[in-house]
């Protein structure tokens, strides 16, 4: 049986990380204490100890951690990971600026351990069909890409760590490391040039480093993309987000609305096709998610997210924010 813990349980992204854990076969064999609620909430429910240092969990036997600390916190755990030689699945974003950075970059690239990410958005379902669709050449070359990604912030269900950018990571980290991995995924890794970025702060005046507003301009030399995110999704929306991916190629387009239509609640794929009428296509059925296909790489299998594709993200992320020109709208 595949035993794991858990270094740190900050981000609610933790409760899918264990769910997935549990298909695949997986026992939460400790938690780090670390005073959340999402802490004790897992241990009741997997009946997991809740254990006080790094190395009493290290001391079980663990095969895999996941950490869900604050996001400044995560590159030490993943350094924890490795010295033990365990790998380790961390939620986005990995590092928050560039010491972070050099550090996650000296441990995948020595390959001592696998480190994952989780970038839920590749697997879903309306997302995974257009990658399907853009590798068939039905609608031609990717020309240009639009990745609008708003989020519903909940300020009151934040921890103070989320608004203060040298622990959460900013709006660019944060958020933007789902948009910037599509560009590059769905246009064939390429690597892109930053045009030009803008980072806003227009509301929550008590967090004066908090900006909650972002665009920018990419190009890789024959693909262009914008990219918005933000955390203004109405309070009332009935989902967390609404993920929009708009694809212009030389003989169609595409549409996708990533995590469900407003009005429908329903994930879509929309096809602008020379070969018939505009169309809602059929989705692929759920495949793997970002924990699965993790497993995979750690038995050497095939994956699709690679160590290198989380390092191009992160460094393509704080490349974005320090050439942000920052706006006060308040």
């Amino acid at each position: 049986m595949l035993r794991y813990g858990l270094l740190g349980c900050a981000h609610g992204h933790v409760f899918g990380f264990c769910e997935s854990m549990q298909r695949a076969g997986g026992m939460l064999a400790g938690i780090l204490q670390d005073g959340t609620e999402n802490a004790a909430a897992l241990a009741e429910k997997f009946q997991a100890p809740l254990l006080s240092t790094p190395d009493a969990l290290f001391s079980r036997d663990i095969h895999l951690a996941g950490t869900f600390a604050p996001s400044n916190q995560r590159i030490q755990m993943i350094r924890l990971c490795e010295k033990q030689g365990v790998h380790v699945m961390s939620d986005k974003p990995l590092a928050v600026d560039e010491a972070g950075l050099e550090k996650l970059e000296r441990i995948i690239r020595a390959g001592h351990v696998q480190v994952g990410a989780m970038f839920t958005v590749r697997f879903l379902p309306a997302v995974q069909g257009l990658r399907a669709l853009l590798k068939s050449g039905e609608i031609g070359e990717l020309i240009q890409m639009e990745i609008f990604n708003p989020h519903k912030l909940t300020p009151e269900k934040r921890p103070d760590w989320h608004f203060d950018p040298q622990r959460g990571g900013g709006v660019a980290a944060d958020l933007f490391t789902h948009s910037l991995d599509l560009f590059y995924w769905l246009g064939g890794r390429e690597p892109a040039r930053i045009e030009s970025a803008d980072i806003f702060k227009t509301i929550l005046p008590q967090y004066p480093g908090f900006y909650d507003l972002a665009t920018a301009s990419l190009c890789t030399g024959r693909v262009g993309g914008y990219l918005r995110v933000d955390w203004h999704m109405a309070e009332g929306h009935w989902n967390w987000g609404d993920i929009r991916i708009f694809c212009t190629c030389t003989k169609g387009c595409a549409e996708v609305r990533a995590s469900g239509d407003p009005l429908t609640r329903r994930p879509e794929l929309i096809v602008y096709s020379p070969c018939g009428e505009t169309e809602s296509r059929p989705l692929p059925p759920a495949g793997m998610d970002e924990t699965e296909d993790f497993l995979q790489r750690i038995q050497e299998k095939k994956s699709c997210i690679t160590g290198e594709d989380i390092l191009y993200t992160t460094r393509q992320a704080l490349e974005l924010e320090r050439q942000a020109i920052r706006h006060q709208w308040m």
